[in-house]
């Protein structure tokens, strides 16, 4: 799932949406793994501001079903995916997961940006 419940154009990760998180809190034996993806190359240009707005969609100006023919029409995107530790639900509600999801997936944003400077 993305929890953010969003698109936005910003690097920066929006606070996460509890609901997602109901399926799983509290369950024993349920975890919740953290990723991030990073958007690395686009058609063999590295990504700058102008290429990542090619694969993300932010701002609605265009429908979704003209946004994914523009992801058709690329030859290649790579992306570099981090994962976190497993989260454990057992004895969390959702809010208490969603705080340590958003915190594990915002590490893993923070450790992506000092790569790759």
């Amino acid at each position: 799932i993305f929890p953010e419940g969003t698109t936005n154009r910003s690097t920066q990760i929006k606070p996460f949406k509890t609901g997602a998180f109901e399926a799983v809190a509290g369950v024993q034996g349920a975890s919740v793994l953290p990723l991030h993806l990073s958007i690395l190359e686009i058609d063999g240009l590295p990504v700058d501001t102008a290429t990542r707005e090619r694969v993300i969609w932010a701002d609605g100006s265009d429908s979704f079903m003209a946004h994914f023919l523009t992801l058709l029409r690329l030859r290649t995107t790579h992306f570099r995916i981090r994962t976190g530790g497993l989260i454990p639900a057992e004895g969390l509600d959702r809010k208490e997961l969603a705080q340590r999801a958003f915190a594990a997936v915002d590490a893993l944003r923070r450790e992506a940006a000092e790569y790759a400077d």
